[in-house]
């Protein structure tokens, strides 16, 4: 019994200590909870796990108490390996194309329609506001 009080008082604790950064940083606790919560279920859908049953899930967390460091090691080298790929994919989509791929786009514009993509499909008037993502759709719909 005193086991299960020496564990619950130091739950307690550090539930203190985390509502005292909060307080002492300005963070909301619910906002910082409902945060953590999206991120958790964003991790999950990442992994095309989100639709799995709920109990299987839960035991799976459980379980993963029972691996050791080294699994654990590993598993985290695979997830950040993962996450630091999303990152990039996703910073390289948003990534506006230089002057080599307006060039380019000039010289296919002259054989080929490009324009009308660009306005209706990306709704952008410029060729400066078109990312390297958009820009490689137009390549694939307009080379030969």
């Amino acid at each position: 019994m005193k086991d299960k009080i020496a564990v619950l008082e130091e739950k307690l604790m550090k539930v203190n200590l985390k509502l005292r950064k909060y307080n002492r940083e300005g963070i909301n606790p619910r906002k910082a909870r409902a945060k953590h919560l999206i991120e958790i279920g964003a991790l999950l859908e990442i992994a095309e796990i989100d639709q799995e049953d709920k109990g299987m899930l839960l035991g799976y967390f459980l379980n993963l108490k029972n691996y050791n460091a080294e699994e654990r090691k590993k598993m985290k080298i695979v997830g950040d390996i993962l996450l630091n790929q999303r990152k990039e994919d996703r910073e390289q989509r948003r990534k506006l194309i230089g002057e080599k791929e307006i060039q380019e786009l000039l010289e296919l514009s002259k054989e080929k329609n490009i324009f009308e993509t660009i306005v209706n499909d990306f709704k952008k008037k410029l060729l400066e506001e078109l990312t390297i993502k958009e820009y490689r759709i137009i390549l694939d719909k307009y080379s030969d």
